[in-house]
């Protein structure tokens, strides 16, 4: 139950006006909206003054179609989460990674008001999500994993925040939703003139992760979906990653392993050759074909 007259944290309101005007709102336009609030009262909330009754911060969710972890988690704070496991992850760090996500996922159970709950349940997913890739363990549990389905099956539209959160956690997700909500994202793309790199990560990220859950016809929708969108000419890592996934299609298709080395091999990056027969022998692994 609600306190009576409880109000949410002016630090809020910031956040908050970054989405409101990235979908081009107005402060008088939302309180006509809303209705129950003047429009110097949600200013003096955007500036970070005062706060704001949860009851109208409700109104103000729901007027703009948003959900609590696009307010709570700000764009910044998500790169920076990132940045740490993503430098964890490219050293093969699994200490590192697991002492990451196990603070994170501390500073979750411990948080007691709602939306730092939400802010550390979406940042240790990201800790856990590649916790997970690399080691092979899941430290989340059934009614975690539900509670972090939930938070992202609430969306109705595809901010950038919303974009990099679902691409950093989609191995704790359940197949349907990954499904979904990859679904979602490329259906609200495919009118674009020019679909961003980070939509293209994100969509082949869903691929793999489909494919790792043993669900390659879904994979194949995704990844059907993903090649009918508009990136730029010169986006060449995302069509390297489409021909990936096609190669890892082909191969638990067909079970042959040749073309699919044959690919590896003509990678002239490093790097990501290394990064991608890792993931072919995850795949290997999975589906059993032994050596071909």
């Amino acid at each position: 139950m609600k306190r009576r007259n409880a109000k949410i944290d002016k630090i809020v309101g910031p956040k908050f006006k970054e989405i409101r005007k990235e979908a081009n709102v107005s402060l008088k336009e939302l309180a006509q909206k809303v209705g129950v609030v003047s429009t110097s009262t949600l200013s003096r909330w955007e500036r970070g003054e005062e706060g704001l009754p949860v009851e109208i911060f409700e109104k103000l969710l729901t007027s703009m179609n948003i959900s609590y972890n696009e307010i709570i988690t700000s764009e910044v704070d998500i790169k920076q989460v990132i940045a740490k496991i993503e430098f964890a992850y490219e050293e093969n760090d699994i200490n590192e990674l697991k002492k990451l996500s196990l603070c994170l996922l501390d500073k979750y159970q411990q948080s007691r008001d709602e939306f730092s709950k939400v802010e550390y349940l979406l940042k240790s997913a990201m800790a856990m999500n590649y916790y997970l890739d690399l080691s092979g363990k899941d430290l989340s549990d059934i009614k975690y994993k539900v509670t972090l389905a939930k938070q992202f099956n609430n969306i109705r539209h595809w901010f950038k925040k919303e974009i990099i959160l679902f691409a950093n956690v989609q191995l704790l997700l359940d197949e349907d939703s990954v499904y979904k909500l990859s679904r979602s994202l490329a259906g609200e793309m495919y009118d674009k003139k020019l679909v961003s790199v980070l939509v293209g990560n994100t969509l082949i990220n869903a691929v793999f992760a489909l494919l790792k859950e043993k669900q390659p016809d879904k994979a194949r929708v995704i990844l059907n979906a993903t090649c009918q969108l508009n990136f730029s000419q010169n986006d060449l890592l995302t069509k390297v990653r489409i021909k990936f996934m096609k190669a890892l299609l082909n191969y638990i298709d067909t079970g042959k392993e040749y073309p699919i080395r044959q690919f590896l091999d003509s990678l002239e990056d490093g790097h990501l050759k290394e990064s991608w027969i890792f993931a072919f022998l995850q795949i290997k692994n999975i589906y059993n074909h032994g050596n071909n």
